[in-house]
């Protein structure tokens, strides 16, 4: 059996430091109020300042979703004028090409102008399921 003289016991107790970690974690953008206190504790106003930060951020994230819809959705209306205007393009060939007697380019201009449209169409449709968000 080993014995530890009494100084040495002593003085392995009294040199022992204790070292406390905490972890504290939000979600959100702004941190929960006892934690703004404690902000406003080591400079006043500062709390309101994060507040007033994250309200700017906010508004600001909303004004760039609205843009962005209003400009997919007239890119998206533009389209499907084009889109009609090539199938009108190609019908009305199509039928003075057959009235004239040409019926082979005719049925080219018909077909392949609209089958492109229609394509177009069905594979944009594709598209938007498959695409992840």
């Amino acid at each position: 059996m080993v014995t530890v003289p009494e100084k040495s016991r002593t003085a392995t107790k009294a040199s022992a430091d204790q070292t406390v970690i905490m972890h504290a974690q939000w979600t959100g953008p702004i941190p929960p109020p006892g934690v703004l206190k404690q902000y406003d504790e080591v400079a006043s106003g500062l709390a309101e300042r994060i507040v007033a930060s994250m309200e700017r951020e906010q508004e600001h994230r909303h004004e760039m979703d609205w843009k962005l819809l209003s400009t997919h959705n007239s890119i998206y209306a533009r389209g499907q004028f084009i889109a009609a205007l090539i199938a009108l393009v190609c019908l009305t060939l199509g039928f003075v090409l057959g009235y004239h007697g040409h019926s082979a380019a005719a049925i080219a201009f018909v077909t392949g102008g609209l089958g492109q449209v229609v394509l177009a169409f069905l594979g944009s449709r594709d598209g938007q399921s498959k695409s992840p968000e």
